[in-house]
């Protein structure tokens, strides 16, 4: 954008059917050296709105004694810089509240969790814990509702093998939890876990594995007393070690979940209605040397007002984050969350 559009209203939504929206600012301008791909704009703020409103009302002074109502702003999830260090995304209801919420783990070790507002976006940040060693020797984690309380739980893998529940998050700060696995078990070889309904019940109650061998198992009924019963869907399988990301949801309605697989070579397969028997139907969402190959993080949860597991949050190599909502054989509408650095 050149000179000529400073003034120019700043939307943070816009309706092209009927041809209205919610103005937050106005353009005011680039930087020193005039590039035509920055621009900013202050928000407006309460006396912005009190102004906006005696203008319409043909007074000559604001009324200091009213509250005047202003459009609610976007959330503002930080910058693409900031996003290139979250290494792990975890889908759930933490909050207990109905809405899907985000929980992120840092390079760094800090974990924030980030509030569902049940509309695809989100309405605040919460820090679970500051930076620190432990949780920066994180392998793997996901959501679920694994011990049974009002809110979902964290289940982690340490790279030691450990392997603890973290019994409804919520907004405080994490537990110690539960342990299940001691350090120094075979759990140090599970390199990517996801929770998931994959047959015991309408509960996020069952885990996916894959080994670093290639080997995939399912474990149904996990709780705090172990690991369930396990289902071994793979054997070993060089092939397998090239599923590169792992996650899973509801999207194509079934009776049970739907296993998404990102490939080293960037394909995106979805496994309908895994089960202990096996994966299920393969369907291929992307194609080998697509763009998904800058997918670097992904988890799927409700986000949107259909209260289904079927939205799909991708970090992108650049910082973008970006949600497609009821995903379903196809990748859903996309919602830019952050921008890329």
């Amino acid at each position: 954008m050149y000179g000529g559009v400073s003034g120019g209203p700043w939307f943070s939504k816009i309706d092209w059917t009927s041809g209205t929206g919610d103005i937050i600012g106005n353009v005011g301008g680039g930087n020193d050296a005039d590039v035509d791909w920055l621009t900013y704009s202050p928000v407006h703020g309460d006396w912005f709105f009190k102004l906006y409103d005696a203008a319409k009302r043909n007074v000559s002074k604001i009324d200091h004694g009213n509250t005047y109502q202003q459009p609610k702003l976007p959330y503002s999830m930080g910058s693409g810089e900031t996003w290139t260090h979250a290494r792990f995304l975890a889908s759930g209801e933490y909050t207990g509240d109905g809405k899907g919420d985000l929980i992120v783990v840092w390079t760094d070790g800090e974990v924030t969790l980030y509030i569902g507002d049940g509309n695809g976006g989100f309405t605040g940040e919460r820090q679970l814990a500051a930076p620190n060693a432990t949780w920066e020797n994180v392998k793997s984690l996901t959501g679920g509702d694994f011990s049974g309380g009002s809110g979902s739980d964290l289940l982690v893998v340490w790279n030691s093998g450990e392997v603890r529940i973290l019994p409804d998050v919520g907004t405080n700060g994490l537990s110690s939890g539960i342990k299940i696995a001691d350090s120094g078990s075979t759990w140090k070889y599970a390199d990517q876990i996801v929770g998931g309904n994959f047959g015991t019940a309408n509960n996020v109650t069952d885990l996916l594995v894959r080994w670093s061998d290639g080997e995939v198992t399912d474990y149904t009924a996990v709780g705090d007393k172990g690991f369930g019963t396990e289902h071994q869907l793979r054997k070993p399988d060089d092939a397998w070690r090239d599923a590169t990301l792992v996650t899973a949801g509801d999207f194509t309605g079934g009776a049970n979940w739907d296993t998404l697989i990102r490939w080293a070579d960037s394909r995106v397969i979805q496994y309908q209605d895994t089960s202990p028997s096996g994966l299920g139907n393969e369907i291929q969402m992307a194609a080998p040397q697509s763009i998904w190959t800058h997918d670097t993080v992904m988890t799927a949860g409700s986000y949107d007002g259909n209260g289904w597991p079927d939205d799909l949050v991708i970090r992108w190599s650049d910082g973008e984050t970006t949600m497609y909502t009821r995903t379903g054989t196809s990748f859903g509408d996309e919602h830019t969350l952050v921008q890329p650095k």
